[in-house]
């Protein structure tokens, strides 16, 4: 019996040494495909020690029998994605300031509403003004002569006025005719085709 139970002991110690060499074999084919720098660049917070764990256990589970029906699978190659570039927004040029385009515009130069001329050929001096109607009044003078004479112009160009004998007479310019009250001189028509009566 007790021959027995010694060699139970031997048997024993036999498997559990052989056990043992195949647990460290185990263990170094782990570490040679599965590297503590390889699993540390997939997850940067595992220290050395939980690494040794994982690779005890996992020979253990291994020579147990508990994955030896399904090939160690190696652990997948981290992958690395490369930060995506996110061009910067195109350039848009300030939109260039034009200035507002001020145009001088001058004052409208309103003619003269009064004033004088003299003519030296004829020796006559005339005086004029305009009222806020539009007519202007012509008063005549020869120095050398003495004679006066008057004519109110209308805007529409008919006249009337005296002439130097102070005769009244008008002009009409729609009909191109001119009237003398005092001489009974009546003229039709302008220049050249001027008839007189």
């Amino acid at each position: 019996m007790r021959r027995i139970a010694g060699l139970c002991l031997l048997i024993a110690g036999l498997t559990a040494g052989s056990a043992f060499a195949q647990q460290a074999e185990r263990e170094a084919e782990i570490r040679q495909s599965v590297p503590y720098s390889r699993m540390l660049r997939s997850n940067p917070d595992l220290t050395y020690e939980q690494y040794r764990q994982a690779v005890r256990e996992l020979a253990k589970q291994d020579v147990a029998g508990e994955r030896r029906s399904t090939p160690m699978t190696p652990l997948p190659a981290p992958t690395y994605e490369a930060p995506r570039y996110t061009p910067p927004p195109a350039y848009t040029p300030r939109s260039t300031y034009t200035p507002p385009v001020y145009t001088y515009t001058p004052p409208e130069i309103e003619s003269p509403r009064s004033g004088s001329t003299y003519d030296w050929r004829s020796g006559n001096s005339y005086r004029w003004r305009e009222d806020s109607s539009g007519n202007t009044r012509v008063d005549g003078m020869n120095l050398n002569t003495g004679s006066m004479w008057q004519t109110t112009i209308k805007p529409n160009g008919s006249m009337r006025g005296t002439d130097s004998n102070l005769n009244p007479w008008t002009y009409d310019s729609n009909s191109k005719t001119y009237f003398n009250y005092g001489t009974g001189k009546m003229c039709v028509g302008e220049g050249a085709a001027r008839t007189c009566f």
